[in-house]
């Protein structure tokens, strides 16, 4: 979009898809969705990180992201324990043993833990990507009246509106 459309501004808000480092999400499942879903034609030429052997394209994308486009706000929306991805996610464990079959269970606490660390460590310090981080395991929520969903006293209304009106109190939540 934003390469499309270079002289706009540009907001994505991501609900319910993170992207995580690969302590969380397996790099063999990386590898798998990159295969299966043919990524290798849809990311950037010019992402040179972003087709390791390992196939983990996550973490280099979101970082190859932030400094294509260090002017476009980006955020995310997920729970704490999102019951979609995170079963996706169990597809991962044990070195995606279970691809073919059911998947194995993923860890408790293990999803927002990853949210952490994509807060953490693979964003931090980075003005333009925020996380909205909610308790539950509800998968989207965007689909909700944004005033009822309210984390330490923050409407998603009030964070969706400063990330597009470009407010510079806008922060990640919690």
């Amino acid at each position: 979009v934003a390469s499309a459309f270079c002289n706009d501004d540009v907001t994505l808000i991501v609900d319910s898809g993170p992207p995580m480092g690969s302590q969380f999400l397996a790099p063999c499942l990386q590898k798998h969705m990159v295969e299966t879903w043919g990524l290798n034609g849809t990311l950037p030429a010019d992402c040179a990180d972003c087709r390791p052997a390992d196939g983990a394209f996550a973490e280099p994308y979101v970082r190859y992201i932030l400094g294509k486009y260090p002017e476009s706000t980006l955020g995310l929306i997920s729970t704490e324990s999102d019951e979609t991805i995170s079963q996706f996610w169990g597809f991962g464990e044990n070195n995606c043993a279970s691809l073919t079959g059911a998947p194995d269970p993923y860890p408790a606490g293990k999803y927002k833990q990853g949210l952490e660390d994509l807060r953490d460590r693979i964003i931090a310090g980075q003005g333009n990507f925020k996380l909205f981080m909610v308790p539950g395991s509800e998968h989207v929520l965007l689909d909700n009246d944004p005033t009822s969903v309210v984390v330490g006293g923050v409407t998603l209304k009030d964070w969706l509106n400063k990330a597009l009106t470009g407010d510079p109190t806008w922060s990640n939540v919690p």
